[in-house]
């Protein structure tokens, strides 16, 4: 006769059932609650009517899978990689089977999730974490996945797959990048060729970086005199933008410094850097105490110089306006040019001409010249 129980002995999962002198049983109808013990009783008897009782070692009742959790890639158990420069793939996991025990656990690593194609699936020498040199298989920006599964002494299996890790293995590249001095001007006039007024801060835009495996952040710094430059680079761009303001400076006019920016992966590795000079010029023009010269090539036709009328730090463009009246700009208006001097024909011999020539340095700062001629009296 045969019983089970769930105690030495017991028969609360099946009553003694007569099996005749057959030495096996197999019986399909239990109802078994996973991680608990079970005990099989079996009672013996002769033909004197003498019995013996025989009881099984507790088998332990398993109808689950491992629990397998805390899949991280990486090495250390507390972490979890984005990002690595390593070409080492390290994977570590949780996983038990407080019923029956973990089996083995086995891992592979590809480049999508479940995927195998870099590493078949192998056995781990522990249950908790395994790595493997993937050094020629995985190349920059390359995202590899780590697949476990375990299977516990019942035959069971749990699956799990990580986050995946990015392969950083090379610099952002910088043979495209762009960086440009954003200027302002403090008048209507553009400042030009980087040059600025403004001498607490630089405002900087640039484009053209590049890495297949993302970049993090950029970095930049001043170059220029010592006391007025920083030498520590700044992080900017943190959150993905492409133009920043460096302030707190105290930059001394009449002076060129060089801005330098460059890119910083996830891997901590950095581009070559792209410059930009910038230009200090904080005064206008000023005037020399000359005044216009103007020639006679021809009746009505009279040449304009004022090659001699301004003195700057950069160079010049000029606005020149020609009218009958003082300010006006009725025979000639905001004629813009680089040249400091001006042929003016079809001179009315009868009027007096009022001339405003406007000096504009690179920074925008101008001064303005104002006089007249009367060319009956030339």
């Amino acid at each position: 006769m045969v019983a089970i129980g769930t105690v030495k002995g017991g028969t609360q999962l099946r009553d003694f059932r007569y099996v005749g002198r057959s030495s096996q049983v197999f019986i399909d109808d239990l109802l078994l609650t996973s991680g608990l013990p079970i005990y099989v009783t079996v009672v013996a008897k002769n033909a004197a009517d003498l019995t013996a009782v025989f009881y099984s070692e507790p088998i332990m009742v398993d109808v689950t899978p491992p629990k397998l959790c805390c899949i991280g890639d990486g090495p250390n158990g507390d972490e979890d990689l984005t990002y690595q420069t390593s070409s080492v793939i390290s994977v570590h996991w949780r996983a038990s089977d407080p019923e029956s025990g973990i089996e083995y656990c086995e891992w592979a690593v590809g480049k999508a999730p479940s995927s195998s194609t870099l590493l078949p699936y192998t056995r781990t020498s522990t249950y908790s974490s395994a790595s493997v040199d993937l050094e020629n298989h995985a190349k920059h920006a390359d995202t590899v996945y780590c697949s476990i599964r375990c299977k516990n002494s019942v035959g069971l299996f749990s699956y799990g797959v990580s986050s995946g890790v990015t392969l950083v293995k090379e610099p952002p590249h910088s043979h495209e990048a762009t960086l440009r001095v954003v200027t302002s001007s403090q008048t209507i006039y553009n400042a030009r060729e980087n040059h600025q007024t403004e001498v607490n801060s630089i405002s900087i835009a640039w484009d053209g970086f590049s890495d297949l495996s993302g970049i993090s952040h950029f970095e930049c710094k001043l170059l220029g005199d010592t006391k007025e430059a920083t030498k520590a680079w700044r992080s900017v761009g943190v959150e993905g933008e492409t133009t920043a303001v460096m302030t707190g400076l105290s930059l001394k006019s009449y002076k060129t410094y060089q801005v330098q920016l460059r890119a910083i992966n996830y891997g901590g590795l950095k581009s070559e850097p792209t410059t930009s000079d910038v230009i200090i010029e904080t005064c206008p023009p000023y005037r020399t105490g000359h005044d216009l010269l103007y020639s006679w090539l021809s009746e009505g036709v009279v040449h304009l110089d004022w090659s001699k009328l301004f003195i700057s730090n950069s160079s010049l463009t000029y606005e020149l306006s020609v009218g009958s009246t003082l300010g006006g700009g009725n025979i000639l208006k905001w004629y813009e040019t680089r040249i400091p001097s001006f042929q003016l024909n079809e001179v009315d011999l009868s009027i007096r001409y009022y001339v405003t020539i406007v000096a504009v340095n690179e920074a925008g700062l101008f001064e303005i010249y104002n006089t007249d001629f009367f060319p009956k009296h030339n």
